[in-house]
């Protein structure tokens, strides 16, 4: 069964233009902000443990000239949402725990599937996670270009994507995506383990916690920077802020253009009980 949710056109509007130059954020670290916190509200823990899918052509080592399309990435992340902290310290500790996963999650499957060390290396990596989020970004550009060139076309839906049959390998799986200029959620769940009312009130609780976190960033007059938006150099959040106090930007656009380069870092979770 899925449960359905939608962002206003209004506040989806700000999401793709106000919101990315406040806290120097993509989308999708915004959308985790709040989907972090709503799972820690309703399972009373602070770290989710989630499968994370991201798209793209984002390698910067591989060469992808003669590849066509887009690669996509699945791997398991545990962030940690503080609903004793205020949002912007929970906006920029979900942005730190994302940026910090090296090359975008590719490297771990890479090491699950390809490596040919140890098999307790294997077995390590053998997370499997019970929830599910993907972003699959905006849809309107797909459209767009497929009009103007006409080589693609957007297939009608001809029932389910995959036979009743199969094994489903989350219990919750949450897709995203952007399209008639409107934010739409489907939260994908098995009735065996969740209530409908359940998943529901998760929907909405969702837009609500990110429609708040929105107007909170539209309502900031300047941009906030942490260390991990200047990768480049080694400051703590003090020493970043005493030097930015020494200096004045002409605008609020986003001084932090380079890429971040954080280090690659590893931790341990362990998968917590998800009430009904």
């Amino acid at each position: 069964e899925t449960a359905v949710a939608r962002l206003s056109p209004e506040l989806t509007r700000s999401l793709l233009q106000d919101v990315p130059s406040v806290y120097n954020t993509e989308i999708t670290e915004v959308l985790l902000t709040a989907f972090i916190q709503t799972l820690s509200e309703w399972t009373d823990y602070p770290t989710s443990l989630i499968d994370l899918e991201s798209y793209g052509r984002f390698s910067k080592t591989l060469d992808l000239s003669r590849t066509v399309g887009w690669f996509t990435a699945l791997y398991p992340v545990a962030l940690s949402y503080d609903v004793a902290q205020p949002l912007v310290d929970n906006i920029q500790a979900i942005k730190r725990q994302l940026r910090a996963i090296p090359n975008q999650g590719m490297s771990y499957g890479l090491l699950r599937y390809m490596s040919q060390q140890r098999d307790d290396l294997a077995q390590s990596l053998d997370i499997s996670p019970a929830i599910r989020f993907n972003y699959l970004g905006q849809l309107d550009n797909i459209e767009q270009i497929s009009g103007e060139q006409g080589k693609f076309k957007k297939l009608a839906s001809k029932g389910h994507n995959q036979a009743a049959q199969n094994h489903r390998p989350h219990l919750l799986d949450i897709n995203s995506w952007i399209a008639a200029g409107q934010l739409t959620v489907e939260w994908t769940f098995d009735q065996t383990h969740y209530m409908s009312a359940t998943i529901e009130q998760l929907a909405e609780q969702f837009i609500s916690n990110l429609a708040a976190l929105i107007e909170h960033c539209c309502e900031k007059e300047d941009v906030e920077y942490a260390p991990d938006d200047f990768g480049l150099v080694q400051l703590d959040q003090s020493a970043l802020e005493s030097v930015l106090s020494q200096v004045s930007f002409g605008s609020t656009q986003s001084v932090a253009s380079t890429s971040i380069s954080s280090p690659a870092t590893s931790s341990q979770a362990t998968e917590q009980e998800v009430p009904r």
